[in-house]
């Protein structure tokens, strides 16, 4: 068993894409920010889940990047899903994250300039978190 559920379903979705359904109505599972940190290109985080797991890195940040783009971008997904974490979740993670996945989808990191439509969701979510009177108001607007 792999140590963090988060990449244990990024694997499981890779292998068996048929469960997106029924991933995407699970919430988040705990340890999202090492898939944000793979996807990102952290070398440090890539090379202990190669080690840990017995795939490649790129295997990996393939699998973590699949996972982001099908579970925190699908359809619909509120802005905490967007920044890959729950109401619980405190401003400095929400930032954390928002950082991570910009990284990640910057023009300059090489990603498939497809997957750029994604940054404004990620700063529109960030918009709607980052103080606590906007986060309020979201919550507020939401029914939380």
């Amino acid at each position: 068993m792999i140590g963090s559920p988060a990449l244990q379903a990024a694997i499981d979705l890779v292998q068996v894409p048929t469960r997106m359904r029924h991933v995407r109505s699970q919430p988040l599972p705990e340890g999202l920010s090492i898939l944000l940190r793979l996807a990102a290109g952290d070398e440090d985080a890539l090379q202990k889940a190669a080690m840990q797991c017995g795939r490649s890195s790129c295997w990996l940040r393939g699998a973590a990047e699949f996972f982001i783009e099908q579970i925190l971008f699908s359809p619909g997904a509120d802005s905490y899903r967007v920044l890959g974490a729950d109401p619980r979740a405190t401003t400095a993670e929400l930032r954390r994250n928002m950082i991570l996945l910009l990284k990640w989808l910057h023009p300059d990191s090489g990603v498939d300039q497809a997957r750029s439509v994604f940054a404004s969701r990620v700063i529109r979510a960030w918009e709607d978190l980052k103080t606590p009177g906007r986060r309020a108001a979201y919550d507020r607007s939401c029914g939380s």
